[in-house]
């Protein structure tokens, strides 16, 4: 038989056992009321509370009574803004109610005074937030046994005491086991008592809980540190009033969370309350790395947020969204938004009146954009952000956003929900690249009226100014001034008449019709728009309220069929989009004018190998042509909106196995830009024909004034794009495309050559200048063309210009079996040496200068094949001539000539 012995305990060690024994017995409770306790998935919503660190209802109030009161959040009160005492607003600089001790309110104070909506909504979220966490409501918590919470260590879930709570031994631990979603809710159906008159008390967060997911239900009132000191953690809602430490105590009181009183004041001495998120760049600029912010977690969409002037790190928002509820930015802070920040509160108040946007600090983002989700009516006041400018801007707030002054937009407005007031300070930003929009909305969502600029360069060009807006603007002369010109005019095109009609600066009182031509001046050595100290100015700007909804745009069949409208949306259009919904109505193509160069563009929606292309968008700003087979209305949707770029041509994409070829030619008087151009093109897997193809070309319209130039088809049609049958081999073609040029007057013109694709099946193109009789080959290279017009009348001719397609007569002036100089040789004259290249009984010679002036003429009998003869060139100056030669009656191709 074992026998056992036992050795007793001395006093002090029976001491040890007792307390090891009471320890283990506390643990064993908590992990009772781990195992019984109801868990809450989510933090309880506090709706547009959350911005608030301190509020009372009940037309109640806030007093303060210590030097070193800190509020680092909003205050709010139903009550009027008299029973603020002893508190200032760090944002307005007022004080409210003088005292001896004046405490800081970071975040702002709003007051039934000066907010009263605002106050009203936070109460009631307030309430609605009190009665979620109700006994009432969420039931089955944890029955506390004992009203005592000090010394316990208790993870996520719901507690119910019997009537009090208090913290008043020693302090509460809460432990969210690695959980960051952790929530605990303390439900008192009587008093809350943190602390005694002598012992401050405290509440502990580890392993990752955070204060904002803490919350203490208070059936009457709360006493939180009475003798000072200590840190308090969570929200806590009150149904009486609330006291921080008390009258005389200089011990700080610190509350990481909220303190909301329904019904009675709060009153506070010597307390730090932080509500918000403040940014402290610890670790670098980033806004989503969670070691810059204060509470250690990066700000969600309920959270205020604080941005000081830190000596480094100044916050950035990068790619993504950062949201918030109010942001304030302090005098000396910059926060950048290259990415997206949402806000449902506001970025800094300014007048107490109204949740509003603004900084006293630096807000820039012009590279990014700002959304606005609030559920309480937004405002954005002048000066909010560097510039007054930013890229985009997002409504997304059903009780609407209102500018209180300048704003502008450089790419998008985007209207999701709710309306936007202007009250006439946005502006839509042209530069010489783009123009700022207005995305596809529903319902009413603009109100007033906004600035549309216009981006006009310094060159003399015709323009396409577009009209998006609801009734008839005149352009003021005086938005005009200093403009060069004795006649200039907006025409918008009559297509009853087939002309242009001068509308003295306004768009003929009928919406959508627009300024369909503009230009910056005549065609004189100056141009541009001028301001009165000289330089050049880059912008007009027109205002009125913007079309938005449905646009239904009248249609008359008139003569051709063809009517011309401007985009009726401050936006691109998807042409595609605009066919589908009226095909009934209107042919499939349709021709764009560009706004900033009324260069020509066509798109037929059924061609299958354009499908993909961006060529179907219209341009913000842009006119248009279609073809009415009825005579009805044109409806433009909002659904017409489009966001993708326009592309330079609005060709289709082809093929790499289609054969294409594309010549782009362009007219201008010497030192301007081009006034006018034309796109002829052959093949590309289209079946044009060398006719007018309703599918393919595009009407021309015609100047008033300026140099005009268009193709003149076999049908005496005049086209601005000229698509032609598919060329065959050189040695079989023989075309000939005439050119047409009119608004010609004496002087220096010049063609820009550009082959945009390749000539196919190794044909040459050359332009030929039948008065000089000068062919010039397109060989790829953007080149120019120069040439002079004079009284003579053939000189300006329409029909002086060609692109001919003739390889059996043309020669290449490049070809070596031609080498032509002039040469200075001082004892028998300027002589010009030809070798030649057939035989002729007689050849007759012309030296012509650059502007077909006739300088020396001869007769050359009996020409051999392979001879040299020498014409006296008489006294030439150095420069450009031609040699126009006739053999034996026939016109040979004219020869360049260099006097060097």
């Amino acid at each position: 038989m074992r026998k056992l012995y036992f050795q007793l305990p001395k006093k002090n060690d029976l001491i040890i056992i007792k307390k090891s024994l009471l320890f283990s017995i506390a643990v064993l409770f908590a992990n009772l009321i781990l195992a019984q306790s109801t868990t809450f998935s989510a933090a309880p919503s506090l709706g547009s509370a959350a911005s608030f660190g301190v509020f009372s209802g009940a037309s109640s109030g806030m007093t303060n009574q210590g030097s070193n009161t800190v509020i680092h959040g909003s205050m709010g009160t139903t009550g009027a803004s008299s029973t603020i005492t002893g508190f200032h607003d760090a944002v307005t600089a007022i004080t409210y109610t003088e005292a001896s001790y004046i405490g800081k309110v970071c975040g702002g104070i709003y007051t039934g005074t000066n907010a009263g909506t605002i106050t009203t909504q936070a109460l009631s979220d307030i309430q609605a937030a009190y009665n979620t966490i109700s006994p009432g409501t969420l039931l089955n918590g944890y029955n506390l046994a004992s009203n005592e919470l000090g010394g316990l260590t208790l993870t996520k879930g719901v507690y119910l005491a019997v009537s009090t709570l208090q913290i008043t031994g020693s302090p509460l631990i809460l432990d969210a086991a690695n959980d960051s979603t952790a929530v605990w809710i303390f439900q008192a159906p009587s008093s809350l008592t943190i602390g005694t008159n002598t012992v401050a008390q405290s509440v502990s967060l580890i392993n990752g809980a955070l204060a904002k997911n803490v919350f203490w239900y208070v059936g009457s009132s709360a006493v939180i540190n009475y003798g000072g000191g200590g840190t308090m953690v969570g929200t806590i809602i009150s149904s009486a009033g609330t006291t921080v430490s008390s009258p005389g105590v200089s011990a700080t009181s610190a509350i990481n969370g909220r303190v909301f009183a329904l019904n009675a004041s709060v009153t506070m001495v010597n307390t730090v309350l932080n509500a918000s998120n403040t940014w402290t760049g610890a670790t670098n600029t980033a806004w989503t790395t969670v070691g810059n912010w204060s509470t250690g977690v990066v700000p969600v969409s309920k959270e205020e947020v604080l941005i000081p002037n830190v000596t480094t790190n100044q916050p950035a928002i990068g790619s993504g969204t950062a949201r918030l509820y109010n942001l304030v930015i302090y005098s000396g802070a910059t926060l950048t938004v290259t990415g997206n920040l949402g806000t449902e509160g506001s970025i800094t108040n300014t007048n107490n009146s109204t949740y509003t946007i603004s900084s006293t600090g630096s807000l820039i983002a012009t590279s990014g954009t700002i959304s606005l989700d609030g559920v309480l009516a937004q405002t954005i006041p002048a000066s909010t952000f560097n510039s007054n400018t930013i890229q985009n801007l997002v409504i997304n707030n059903s009780a609407g956003v209102t500018l209180g002054g300048t704003l502008k937009i450089t790419g998008s407005v985007i209207p999701t929900a709710g309306l936007l007031t202007t009250g006439g300070y946005l502006t839509l930003v042209s530069t010489s690249g783009s123009n700022a929009s207005i995305t596809q909305g529903s319902g009413s969502y603009l109100s007033g009226n906004v600035i549309v600029q216009r981006y006009i360069g310094s060159n003399i060009q015709w323009r396409m100014i577009g009209f998006p807006f609801t009734s008839s603007t005149t352009i003021a002369e005086t938005a005009l001034a200093g403009f060069y010109s004795s006649g200039y005019k907006a025409y918008t095109y009559n297509e009853g008449a087939d002309d242009q009609t001068n509308y003295n600066f306004n768009n003929g009182g009928a919406p959508n019709a627009g300024w369909v031509q503009f230009t910056s001046g005549t065609t004189t050595a100056n141009k541009g728009l001028l301001t009165s100290g000289g330089t050049i100015s880059s912008v007009i700007n027109f205002s009125g309220p913007v079309n938005t909804g449905t646009q239904n745009i009248t249609l008359t069949k008139g003569k051709s069929g063809w009517n011309f409208i401007t985009n009726p949306f401050a936006s691109n259009l998807n042409w595609t989009t605009v066919y589908t919904a009226n095909s009934a109505n209107i042919a499939a193509t349709v021709y764009r004018l560009d706004p900033a160069t009324t260069a020509y563009g066509s798109y037929n929606a059924n061609t299958t190998a354009q499908v993909g292309n961006q060529g179907n968008v219209i341009e913000n700003g842009a006119g248009f042509f279609v073809d009415a087979t009825t005579a009805t209305s044109l409806s433009v949707t909002e659904s017409a909106k489009s966001t993708s770029a326009v592309s330079a041509s609005m060709f289709g994409v082809q093929s790499a196995n289609d054969a294409k070829s594309i010549i782009k030619l362009s007219l201008s008087k010497q030192g301007d830009q081009y006034a006018d151009e034309v796109v002829v093109r052959w093949g590309g897997g289209f079946a044009a024909t060398d006719n007018f193809d309703a599918a393919y070309d595009g009407y021309d319209l015609g100047r008033a004034v300026g140099p005009d130039l268009s193709v003149i088809g076999n049908d005496k049609t005049v086209y601005s794009i000229f698509h032609g049958a598919e060329l065959k081999n050189n040695i079989e073609e023989n075309r000939t495309v005439q050119l047409g040029i009119k608004n010609m007057e004496e002087g220096t013109y010049q063609i820009g050559i550009q082959l945009l694709s390749a000539i196919a099946n190794s044909n040459k193109a050359y332009l030929f200048d039948s008065y000089t009789n000068q062919y010039t080959l397109i060989d790829g290279s953007t080149d120019i063309y120069s040439f002079i017009t004079t009284s003579d009348a053939k000189s300006q001719s329409n029909t002086r210009f060609s692109i001919a397609m003739n390889a059996k007569l043309i020669n290449d002036n490049n070809n070596t079996n031609y080498p032509v100089t002039l040469l200075n040789n001082p004892s028998t004259g300027n002589l010009f040496i030809l070798y030649s290249k057939n035989n002729y009984n007689q050849l007759q010679w012309q030296l012509v200068d650059a502007s077909g002036r006739l300088l020396q003429a001869g007769l050359l009998s009996n020409v051999m094949k392979g001879s040299t003869y020498q014409i006296n060139a008489g006294n030439t100056t150095q420069g450009n001539y031609f040699i126009k030669l006739t053999g034996d009656g026939n016109a040979l191709p004219v020869l360049k000539a260099l006097k060097n």
